[in-house]
């Protein structure tokens, strides 16, 4: 089955590599050519991933102890965490059915590439490296590049959602990312739309949320 591999030269050459760079672990992924998912020309790529996977691995068992980081950076972890959630999402639905055969799945070399970039944004989080943030922008404004490359392809690929994704509701509402993650574990935000892995809600269900949930304005745990 063939399969558009643009989304993946991306996300491995400009976002897998970005964040290997900023922790400091050293990997082949520029260089080497993304030509295929299951078929022999993969093996290269396959290689470059297992070998950046583990040693992001052994980089974070050999990092040190730091303090714990402040609630700035642990909003800017999470910013990251949801930009490479949507760009995997984006970049899987685009490559097709070999890419994302659906129910949630993907090819393994998106769930490596995944696992790499948020083992790297730990380390990088744990450092407070003064460029986290422009790698997190990066990041962000990839995502969003995928999106829009998503919208225009041809009507075999849908998007993925016109729904808030967790931090898109969190920016909605003022608050951060670790409260709304909080409230939908607390079962308080109202029932998501699942797109693969990632919930989503509708603005309209979100601003009827906000108006009429328990304790807008006061307190009333305390009645």
């Amino acid at each position: 089955m063939s399969s558009n591999l643009l989304p993946l030269r991306v996300l491995v050459k400009e976002v897998a590599a970005d964040w290997c760079d900023l922790a400091g672990v050293e990997t082949t992924l520029r260089t080497v050519r993304v030509t295929d998912l299951d078929g022999q020309r993969a093996d290269p790529l396959r290689l470059a991933l297992r070998e950046a996977e583990d040693r992001v691995i052994a980089a974070r068992a050999a990092e040190p102890a730091h303090p714990r980081p402040s609630a700035e950076w642990h909003e800017l972890a999470d910013r990251a965490a949801a930009a490479i959630e949507d760009a995997l999402a984006y970049a899987a639905r685009i490559g097709g059915a070999t890419a994302d055969p659906g129910d949630g799945r993907r090819h393994k070399m998106y769930a490596q590439t995944g696992s790499i970039v948020r083992g790297c944004v730990t380390l990088a989080g744990l450092r407070q490296d003064a460029r986290f943030l422009d790698v997190v922008e990066s990041t962000e404004a990839v995502a969003e590049s995928l999106r829009v490359m998503l919208l225009g392809a041809p009507p075999r690929y849908q998007p993925i959602s016109t729904g808030l994704t967790m931090a898109q509701v969190a920016q909605h509402l003022g608050l951060s990312l670790r409260t709304v993650q909080a409230y939908r574990l607390d079962g308080r935000l109202p029932e998501p739309t699942m797109v693969g892995r990632t919930p989503t809600w509708t603005r309209e269900q979100i601003d009827e949320w906000q108006t009429t949930r328990p304790g807008q304005g006061a307190r009333t745990d305390l009645r």
